[in-house]
């Protein structure tokens, strides 16, 4: 604890900033990682919306390869902010679980 301060201060400014934004922004976790963010919800839904069709379609799943290339063409091609994605962990597994959070609360199971 900082000299002169006390357990009944308010936080700082800073810190609420940074819980807001945070809780108002929608993360999408393929697993455990985090691979890309927004504050635009209609985006969000779209690219879902697109992960989901192309999980579902059975032409995609011919060979090992081809899933894991048509999650990274849908990423790509969306507005998504993917800086939260740590490098390395930074595509969507289509063989793990796929989920939206808003923060760490998580509001849709897209699979898995």
């Amino acid at each position: 604890m900082r000299k002169g301060s006390s357990l009944h201060e308010p936080r700082s400014k800073t810190m609420i900033m940074k819980v807001s934004y945070l809780m108002n922004t929608l993360f999408l976790r393929s697993g455990t990682h985090r691979v890309a963010m927004t504050l635009d919800t209609k985006e969000m839904v779209r690219t879902v919306k697109e992960l989901m069709a192309m999980r579902n379609d059975d032409s995609k799943w011919g060979d090992i390869k081809t899933p894991w290339k048509e999650c990274e063409r849908i990423l790509s091609k969306s507005t998504l902010n993917r800086s939260c994605a740590v490098k390395g962990w930074d595509e969507i597994d289509p063989f793990a679980r796929l989920s939206v959070f808003e923060g760490t609360k998580k509001i849709h199971s897209v699979w898995g």
